[in-house]
């Protein structure tokens, strides 16, 4: 019984963090505030490729969007680029905290297109065979 316990645990912590909640092997979370900006993460484990984390906290960004019914966001690397409305692209930037990748942004919903800003849709349908797992991430092609 005791080596089934130990298969087991080595099997979960084994893998890559999937696209879903945070729970202890990693995963997407937020918060709103300050203002109308939305703050969103990705955590993952030591498996988790950089990249993955990077498109999955835009993905999630585009998906609160859409829940709450608007069309296009921004997101800022931090509340200093949102004070001074310096949204990134779709490249967002990952770092690593004790060697598991991370992102965070601030988000900024819009019902209509303004500078800088990405399609909610447009998102979605890029990233979403990367996310639901169906394609290697290494395979996408980001244009700028």
């Amino acid at each position: 019984m005791r080596n089934v316990v130990l298969l087991l645990v080595l099997a979960l912590t084994g893998c890559a963090s999937g696209y879903g909640k945070s729970n202890i092997f990693g995963g997407y979370w937020s918060k709103d505030g300050p203002g109308e900006l939305v703050e969103v993460g990705f955590s993952g484990n030591g498996y988790t490729d950089i990249r993955k984390v990077e498109i999955y906290v835009l993905f999630r960004s585009a998906e609160i969007a859409k829940q709450r019914g608007k069309l296009y966001f921004s997101i800022y690397q931090n509340l200093a680029s949102a004070i001074i409305d310096k949204p990134l692209s779709e490249e967002t930037q990952a770092s690593a905290i004790g060697g598991k990748p991370y992102a965070k942004v601030f988000m900024l919903m819009h019902d209509t297109p303004v500078a800088g800003a990405l399609n909610v849709e447009q998102i979605l349908a890029k990233y979403d065979e990367q996310v639901s797992g169906n394609k290697a991430i290494n395979a996408v092609e980001v244009t700028k």
